[in-house]
């Protein structure tokens, strides 16, 4: 276990369907790069703050509101770091949110508990199967699923949650997910700004970052995980089968082709 001020930290700078999960299960298994988990997700958060005993009366799930940020931090550098280094994984969504519930600045808070502080930005060169996939596991609830444990399934969403508003999606029919040519064209324009977000704010702030695509995390694995190890300086881990598997159906190549027929017939120019 290590100690504030002996450990470095790094951020996985993600936007939903990167291959984050992929990138921080290879980051774990390195043995030398902490538990990369999303530790502001909304989903578990409060139950975090409740075991770490940080939750205030006024808490419910959803609601940020924490007695103590900082020690929060304390907590998760302290209980996660492996061979002196903390990481975590951060969608944009997430970390607007945490803002909005008064946590600290994240880069600031880490740089006072850390060393080192380093990123790591994810991006899809692919929008629009980045988007449809977000639009399907929107709607399904799925983001995620690894053989042999029960798929972990969330509530239906809209793209205004990421904003802050609690927006159910629209309901499955017949068990299927539903188009929806504006919901995946805000998709598109959300990740595209999130995107442009984290690569600002890390460069005013001179934090040393190195960017991954999907399609380098997926056509050459191997590699591109190397690639990301040499930056953090921890050791690359042995060639592994992923437990997460691609969850992309035909259905997804059908929204695709769909919405990149309709915004050429609405928008013939671009």
């Amino acid at each position: 276990m290590d100690t504030e001020g002996d450990t470095r930290a790094y951020v996985v700078c993600a936007e939903p369907r990167s291959g984050s999960n992929l990138l921080c299960e290879a980051l774990q298994k390195s043995g030398a790069a902490g538990n990369p988990d999303e530790y502001l997700d909304l989903t578990c958060l409060h139950r975090r703050l409740s075991h770490v005993g940080l939750r205030t009366l006024a808490a419910r799930p959803g609601n940020l509101t924490s007695a103590d940020w900082l020690e929060y931090w304390r907590v998760l550098v302290r209980d996660t770091s492996t061979a002196g280094l903390f990481g975590l994984k951060v969608h944009r969504h997430q970390y607007e949110l945490a803002r909005r519930g008064n946590m600290p600045g994240l880069w600031e808070t880490l740089s006072s508990l850390a060393t080192g502080v380093r990123a790591v930005i994810l991006t899809r060169d692919d929008k629009v199967q980045q988007a449809v996939s977000t639009h399907i596991a929107a709607q399904t609830g799925r983001y995620f699923y690894c053989p042999g444990s029960p798929p972990a399934e969330r509530i239906s969403l809209s793209v205004a949650y990421w904003h802050g508003l609690d927006v159910p999606g629209p309901a499955l029919v017949d068990g299927q997910p539903v188009f929806d040519f504006n919901e995946i064209d805000r998709i598109i324009a959300r990740i595209q700004a999130d995107e442009l977000a984290w690569r600002t704010e890390v460069e005013q702030l001179g934090i040393p970052y190195v960017g991954v695509t999907y399609e380098a995390l997926t056509s050459r694995r191997d590699s591109t995980i190397a690639r990301v190890c040499r930056f953090l300086r921890v050791p690359i881990p042995k060639p592994f089968k992923p437990s997460f598997q691609r969850q992309s159906i035909h259905i997804n190549d059908e929204f695709a082709e769909r919405y990149r027929r309709e915004r050429h017939e609405r928008h013939p120019s671009h």
